[in-house]
């Protein structure tokens, strides 16, 4: 053979040589299994070989894998690390409810956020619950379609049947099943403070109005009628009994009716009876690492407002973006401020025929509705889409509404069975009016589900005592309108007629009769209550609701008490005075104490199908003992003298290393249980 014709065969047992084999099995037929060895490198320096597992076509290696590509392949590991992690710090939550901190609970709330996200598959909606909310509350509206404008409640002109029934569709669809609280699950471990005093805090010289706590659980404020605001540190509250407050922030004339936490973890807005809202921040140090507070460096103010309608009366935070807020006003209604904006995003009048607006409470999960009531007994319940009142109610005898919470709880942890809500997923309402009664109310249709009363001494003994003030007929339209003539309503129909620009004498020959208009003018502008007044009744003047369905109430008596409605048996008053009235008495001869025994009972009967949870305080008469005689009786003087010396005003819960009550009262005290 000639030189030229020779075939060099490269030795495939060399790396770098080419691969030899037939044509077939260069196609891909009949491929042996080589390995790494075997494979060449080719014209431009590229890996060529047999087509392998894991290799392209043409015998090419895959290119390496992208960031984007490691990342989503890791998402299983890291679900399974974030899962594990979460399932611990549940774990610790549910053996040891205390030994939890605040950071790990936040650390809890962002791993199921998280965890949530992760499990998403494709095609699922990932708007949050309360984007979710507000579309399917509009697309309902829009199918029912309101037709009209309702210009607002009793005196003005009702809601249309068109937004009530639109409404109405909307909360029984089940929305409400995605609320927090409302799934009918379990709502964790239930707290239930012992009523040991942790710290007394003793600064203000008037009456405490309000508290309030930063987003982040770090501040504690207090406002007063002394015109100032203290700042406080919650890490401080278990570990001192008595010490001073951090700073104070006395540049608002008026006395404190209202503080709302806003913005970041130490911004508070505060409200006063001189009609001006300020906004100020708190300014800290924090260690590396760590958000809580370590030095204070003083007060910054961030916006001051003046509506020019009288006293702010009320301040509650709106929706879950932190530079919103509700703030009702004296004469000019209920307002939303965007911090962020110049201006109110939207104002709702008031009703001068309705009272005073005393309580405001705003949509705990989103931006639905809000509800107020008023100093004679009406609750109003407003659509925010539309800026309409979809309802107005009044209590049966017209009690003023001391305060209002929401029930966020599934109805079995509130003691109500299912089948006894016509409309399960409407938003249900703590509302305390009349003598020592708190009620849960629908706030869509005004019905009162339960009751939950104090029974003084004379009622506890009595077997059958009279129906609760909530669940009697309402009183007689005329049963509190003396007949007036003259004077105020006189002079009242004298500027209303003038002000029609009509004359008396026209007027009656119109047909219009003076005793009429003087009525009807009475009832509107409540000259009854200017000649005759009611009395204010002791009654509740604090509402604390509990994750688990429990409620904390509080007023005159200066009593806290913890209400269990599906379990009335584990009620019991946390802090109060061992001697309700002062009825221990000295005798001055003998050096003895006449003490009284009380024990307090409680107990649950149905009223016209309406579960009421009574409390009884029965005992034996009075008995005289020494502190020598009577082992117990030092640490009951003890126990009298830590209590609030005049009615409780406010009642909040805060997060220290546990957790801790927190009450105020008209005395200036302020008091930490835990």
């Amino acid at each position: 053979m000639p030189a030229a014709a020779a075939v060099v065969r490269p030795n495939t047992a060399e790396p770098g040589n080419f691969w030899s084999g037939s044509s077939a099995s260069r196609n891909g037929l009949n491929t042996p299994r080589v390995s790494r060895r075997s494979l060449g490198v080719g014209p431009g320096g590229l890996p060529v070989g047999p087509v392998a597992a894991g290799q392209g076509a043409g015998g090419l290696r895959p290119r390496p894998k992208s960031s984007h590509t490691a990342a989503v392949e890791s998402i299983s590991k890291r679900r399974a690390a974030l899962q594990e992690r979460y399932d611990r710090l549940l774990e610790a939550l549910a053996r040891d409810p205390t030994g939890v901190e605040a950071g790990e609970r936040q650390q809890l709330e962002r791993l199921a956020a998280t965890l949530h996200r992760l499990n998403l598959q494709a095609g699922d909606d990932v708007r949050s619950p309360a984007a979710l909310l507000t579309y399917k509350m509009a697309a309902i509206t829009t199918r029912a379609g309101p037709t009209g404008a309702a210009s607002g409640p009793q005196g003005d002109a009702a809601a249309t049947p068109a937004v009530y029934d639109a409404v109405s569709a909307a909360l029984a669809t089940g929305i409400g099943q995605h609320l927090p609280g409302l799934d009918g699950g379990a709502a964790g471990p239930s707290w239930r403070p012992r009523g040991v005093l942790s710290s007394h805090l003793q600064e203000h010289r008037a009456a405490v109005n309000c508290l309030a706590a930063s987003s982040n659980g770090a501040l504690l404020f207090s406002g007063s009628d002394d015109e100032t605001v203290k700042v406080w540190d919650v890490r401080r509250l278990e570990r001192d009994v008595a010490f001073a407050s951090r700073l104070t922030y006395a540049g608002q004339s008026g006395r404190i009716t209202g503080l709302c936490p806003t913005m970041d973890g130490a911004t508070v807005a505060s409200g006063s009876s001189s009609g001006s809202l300020h906004v100020w921040r708190v300014e800290y140090n924090s260690k590396p690492g760590s958000w809580t507070p370590d030095k204070y460096r003083g007060i910054t103010a961030v916006r001051q407002l003046s509506p020019g309608e009288g006293a702010i009366l009320k301040i509650v935070p709106w929706g879950p973006h932190p530079a919103l807020l509700l703030y009702a006003t004296q004469r000019g209604g209920v307002h939303c401020c965007d911090l962020r904006a110049p201006a109110d995003v939207w104002h709702v009048p008031a009703a001068p025929s309705l009272g005073l607006c005393q309580q405001l409470l705003a949509d705990p999960t989103g931006q639905h509705w809000f509800a107020q009531g008023t100093s004679r007994g009406w609750v109003c319940l407003w659509d925010v889409r539309f800026l309409l009142c979809v309802n107005s109610w009044q209590h049966p005898h017209r009690c003023s509404v001391d305060a209002m919470a929401p029930a966020l709880a599934a109805a079995a942890r509130l003691g109500l069975s299912s089948g006894s809500l016509p409309h399960p997923s409407a938003p249900l309402l703590y509302m305390a009016a009349g003598n020592q009664e708190v009620g849960v109310w629908d706030a869509l249709n005004g019905q009162c589900h339960q009751v939950l009363r104090v029974l003084n001494r004379e009622e506890s003994h009595i077997n059958v005592s009279e129906p609760p003030a909530a669940l009697q007929p309402p009183l007689p339209a005329n049963s509190s309108q003396p007949k007036v003539q003259g004077g105020l309503a006189a002079a009242a129909v004298g500027s209303s007629v003038g002000g029609l620009g009509l004359s008396s004498s026209s007027s009656l020959q119109h047909g219009t009769h003076v005793n009429q208009v003087v009525s009807e003018l009475s009832t509107h502008l409540a000259v009854d209550q200017i000649n005759s007044p009611r009395a204010r009744l002791a009654g509740v003047t604090a509402l604390l609701p509990l994750p688990g369905g429990a409620l904390l109430t509080g007023g005159a008596d200066r009593c806290v008490r913890y209400w269990d409605g599906s379990w009335p048996e584990r009620s019991y008053i946390v802090a109060g005075p061992v001697w309700p009235d002062d009825t221990a008495i000295m005798e001055p001869n003998t050096n003895k104490l006449q003490v009284p025994s009380h024990v307090y009972r409680y107990s649950k009967r149905l009223v016209s199908g309406v579960p009421v949870l009574e409390e009884r305080c029965v005992g034996d008469g009075p008995r005289l003992v020494t502190p020598d005689s009577s082992p117990s009786l030092s640490r009951q003087l003890r126990m009298q003298d830590l209590v609030h010396s005049d009615t409780i005003t406010q009642l909040l819960a805060v997060e220290g290393t546990s957790k801790l009550l927190v009450s105020a009262s008209r005395d200036g005290c302020i008091k930490v249980w835990k």
